[in-house]
Parts: structure tokens; sequence; C-alpha cells
């Protein structure tokens, strides 16, 4: 395997580099696959169009519009690219940069994945300033990668209230971060390393429902936002949020929303 001092193994379209910042804006072809193989520098990764899979021992990251991926330097992965390919814009940060701050190797301690935030106004910023490119641009990109990752400190070192276990947030990123795949109570417990029925007896405790029905309204948050911000179709929601078929979707949405998916996207459009 291969540690690559490059952001990405993909066409570079633009980059910016500067004081332990690095910035690169890439596309990667359709139907590509990439080996195993890590980057030097810590990194975030965010998809602006596309979609890919990244596995990282052995777990898929589902990387699609407006998700961030957060790993640390050396992490080892493979990619592959859907029929579409992706466009991405990835953010790099030099070691030696990483000890100026506090927060920023809690950061990139481990690989984790955001799928929703207020980040994704901050990276069209970015890329606004990475086409101005005047003498302002150095200054209000390093002010804006700080920002990014203020936003992204604050989400990894959310304070717990009391009594809560640390693991619970870590739940939580699991269940947000495999939504829409199928999850198990023994995939929750081998990726945080507690028994299942501990688990679950004290998730319903803190949220008052079970993993279940709160991995649901977690599909359903989704569809909903696709409803809004998408031309697709109503059957390919509710297959890309982890719904097995349409009916079920619509009935589901329904109840919880009290209208059908067409009626609350013809209200919102």
């Amino acid at each position: 395997m291969k540690i690559y001092t490059p952001a990405t193994l993909g066409k570079s379209l633009t980059k910016f580099e500067k004081n332990g910042f690095v910035l690169t804006e890439t596309k990667h072809k359709p139907n590509l696959s990439l080996c195993r193989h890590g980057h030097q520098r810590a990194s975030i990764a965010c998809v602006l169009e596309g979609y890919y899979i990244e596995n990282i021992d052995s777990r898929n990251y589902e990387c699609n519009p407006h998700s961030l991926l957060i790993k640390p330097a050396g992490e080892y992965h493979s990619n592959k690219y859907d029929r579409v390919g992706a466009h991405c814009l990835i953010l790099e940060v030099e070691p030696k940069r990483l000890s100026d701050f506090y927060s920023l190797p809690d950061v990139f301690r481990r690989t984790r994945q955001i799928q929703k935030g207020k980040y994704f106004a901050i990276i069209n910023r970015i890329r606004q300033e990475l086409r101005i490119s005047d003498s302002a641009t150095e200054i209000a990109i390093e002010g804006l990668f700080l920002e990014l990752l203020g936003i992204v400190a604050r989400q990894t070192r959310k304070p717990f209230v009391s009594g809560d276990p640390y693991w619970l947030n870590d739940v939580i990123e699991f269940i947000h971060a495999y939504s829409a795949q199928p999850i198990s109570l023994s995939a929750v417990s081998t990726a945080v390393g507690f028994h299942p029925s501990h688990i679950s007896r004290v998730f319903r405790k803190k949220y008052n429902c079970s993993i279940g029905t709160y991995i649901r309204q977690i599909r359903l948050e989704n569809a909903a936002e696709q409803l809004i911000d998408t031309k697709k179709s109503i059957a390919e929601i509710a297959i890309s949020v982890g719904f097995y078929d349409q009916c079920h979707f619509s009935n589901l949405f329904k109840l919880y929303t009290g209208k059908t998916p067409s009626k609350y996207r013809s209200e919102r459009n």
C-alpha cells in the first residue's frame, strides 16, 4: 500500500496552499475504482456533485452531495465512484499546523462522517474565493477554513448532558452515517464496543424511542429534504434514504407528516 502526498488521485481543477492549509477542487471519472492507499495529511472531503463509496477498515462510507468525510493522516482506504463520478473539495492540514490549535487534533483523531450542518455555506464561499483569486483571497480562504474547522470541532466535542455515557454520541454518528443502509443493533454494538441490550436501554432512556424508530425518523427527514431540494422520483428517494420500496415509504411518510410525499413536495416547490 502507498502513502500519497497529493490530496487526490483524480483530476485537480484548482488548488490553494498557504500556512499549512491545502485546498484542492477535484473531479474523479465515472466508474473509477482506486485500490487501497493513504495520504500524508489529515483531510476533510466534501462532495459537491456525484457519489462514491470509501472503504476504511471494512466499513463503507457513502459519500454524497453535502457530506463531509473527515480522516486522520495515513488512513488507508479504497474508493469506488459511481456512473457520474464525483466533484469534490478536499481540505487538508499539514501535521505542523495541527499542533497550533487545541481542538484540531480531536477533529482528526479518527475517521468520521457528517451528513448535515451549517458548513456547506462556508464551502461555497471558499469555492467563490478560489475563483476570485485577488490580493485578499489568501486571508479570506484561511479565515473560512478556520471557521469550517471550528464548526467541525464543535460537533466532535459536543458536551454531554450530565449522566450521558461518552459513547452515546458515537452511536448517533454511526446511525447518521449509515442511515441509508440496513443497520442492526449488533452492528451498532460492534461500532461502539458495548453490549446491544445495554445500548438499547440507555438509548431509549435518553431519546424516548428505540434505535429503530430513530433511524426511521432520520430516513424520513432525509427524504423530506430530497423532496424539496432534488428532482428525483419518489421511488428513487425512497431507495436512496433506506426504504425498500415506494409504497412502504409513502405510507410511513404520510403517517409522520400527515401528507403524501407528492403533496409535501408540491406545497414546497
